[in-house]
């Protein structure tokens, strides 16, 4: 008697565990896709900041960005270039609003690089305040980045 009924027990456990799973992944894929919705949201949101400013309207922390460009190889025409034209912006992340204007930090792809620009979206101004050059993997620096963060 006691077989038969922890037979029934175990395959009542394994149907009930099949559903909490599917139900489970189920709940997991749609909280991927409120991320991905989210993500994709705050990078047109960057996007549209972006191309509300002109090419004469970017100021540059200086000397700290020319120092920064010169050290890591890159022009100040290239940086123009990556905010004039965010077609390679991957993924853009706002950390602080205040009285001084809107804090974003954005990435850029680069074949095998990232191209990481903080900048202040100031009511008339671009303001970039630094320009990182990587040569790691994006991916891995920018899991890096956000749990530093806590994001």
């Amino acid at each position: 008697m006691g077989g038969y009924h922890s037979g029934y027990f175990f395959s009542f456990f394994s149907a009930t565990l099949s559903i909490l799973l599917e139900l489970f992944l189920f709940f997991l894929l749609k909280l991927y896709k409120l991320y991905d919705l989210i993500h994709n949201m705050s990078v047109k949101k960057a996007r549209e900041l972006l191309n509300s400013y002109h090419r004469d309207k970017i100021a540059y922390n200086d000397p700290h960005v020319s120092i920064a460009i010169q050290r890591r190889g890159i022009s100040k025409a290239e940086v123009e270039q990556y905010l004039m034209d965010p077609i390679n912006l991957t993924h853009a992340f706002k950390e602080r609003e205040d009285a001084e204007g809107q804090k974003w930090e954005l990435f850029f792809s680069s074949k095998k690089r990232i191209i990481q620009i903080p900048v202040i979206f100031k009511p008339q101004v671009l303001y970039v305040l630094t320009v990182i050059k990587r040569l790691e993997r994006w991916e891995r620096r920018l899991k890096q980045w956000k749990k530093a963060r806590r994001i």
